[in-house]
């Protein structure tokens, strides 16, 4: 995925109400890629539940926020489904930028036990994907994921959508990975090509399955950087919507 994150930033109605959805609305390599993803994804729930996914990476900066907002959409656009992606980064959240809505409330208030979690969810430019930002700036967000109130929510929002996507903290720097992804059915782990150290990938990956958490792949972001003949962009009119995602 090469400069988009920047025009993302630039842009006035949020990164899915401009240039990634309008990317994702064509035959772009970068639709066709979250297209395989989630197909790939579907034919593994013909061998397991995959109510619940959990997307993060080892570090910052790896593209796993955009990688999720952008899998929740392909999710939506490409089924019927119920689809919520909900913003468990209440350390650095960005969700809320890349679907152009607000902050303000959101999961760091429900899991204070300050609003119900169905007063959050926000509406998304598809009618069957909702979006649940960060909501307020809390201290020692971890205790929050070990707590009775997130597990009562987790069972919420599986009752209530199809699919839940949840974007969190990297693994390394902090613990909240490693607290959710046992509440969660499969994990995937974003990498950044070519510069994340393998012993980095590896760790994480330790330090996930010990939480409980399984993970189904790897999400590599940034590959044409490393293989410059994986896409010939311009050859299909596309070359202006390669990106690379920062997380």
């Amino acid at each position: 995925m090469a400069n988009n994150e920047r025009k993302i930033r630039e842009g006035n109605s949020g990164a899915l109400g401009g240039l990634l959805l309008k990317a994702l609305d064509t035959d772009s390599p970068l639709s066709t890629e979250f297209h395989r993803l989630y197909s790939r994804l579907v034919r593994l729930e013909t061998q397991q539940k995959l109510s619940v996914l959990l997307v993060t990476s080892a570090r910052r900066e790896e593209g796993k926020t955009t990688t999720c907002a952008l899998l929740a959409y392909t999710a939506a656009a490409h089924s019927d489904k119920r689809v919520i992606v909900v913003d468990c980064d209440l350390r650095k959240p960005r969700l809320h930028e890349l679907f152009g809505v607000s902050q303000r409330v959101g999961m760091a208030d429900v899991l204070a036990s300050l609003l119900p979690v169905n007063s959050v969810m926000k509406n998304t430019a598809l009618p069957n994907l909702k979006v649940i930002t960060s909501g307020r700036g809390i201290g020692m967000p971890a205790a929050l994921f070990e707590s009775t109130v997130f597990k009562e929510t987790m069972a919420e929002l599986r009752a209530n959508f199809d699919l839940v996507i949840i974007d969190t903290a990297p693994v390394l720097p902090v613990s909240d990975a490693f607290l959710i992804s046992g509440h969660c059915d499969g994990i995937l782990l974003v990498v950044m090509a070519g510069k994340t150290p393998i012993g980095v990938v590896s760790r994480a990956g330790d330090l996930l399955n010990e939480g409980g958490g399984k993970i189904l792949g790897a999400v590599v972001n940034n590959a044409e950087e490393v293989l410059p003949y994986y896409y010939d962009y311009e050859y299909y009119g596309y070359e202006d919507e390669k990106s690379s995602a920062k997380g």
